[in-house]
């Protein structure tokens, strides 16, 4: 699918400036501009965040039923939204 070929490194540029952008807010740096970017880009990066997992969906489902990803499962199937811990088997 082209879409895949062009979501990726947009949402990995998206990522890297609202990672920037939160960082000079930590510093206060350039406040106001600084926080109205900061808040955009974070909306669109939620946007196409979930878009890139629609367009990964198939994908996905294949590499978390691998075995690898039980406890991640089993975190999810339970409920319990905190640290999950799991013993060895």
């Amino acid at each position: 699918m082209k879409l895949r070929k062009y979501i990726t490194p947009f949402i990995t540029l998206v990522f890297l400036v609202v990672a920037l952008s939160g960082l000079l807010m930590l510093f206060h740096l350039f406040d106001g501009y600084t926080e109205v970017m900061h808040e955009s880009l974070g909306l669109v990066f939620v946007i196409f965040a979930i878009f890139h997992i629609l367009v990964n969906w198939k994908s996905l489902k294949i590499h978390f039923g691998k075995k690898v990803f039980f406890p991640a499962r089993h975190c999810r199937s339970s409920g319990f939204n905190g640290v999950c811990y799991t013993s060895k088997r």
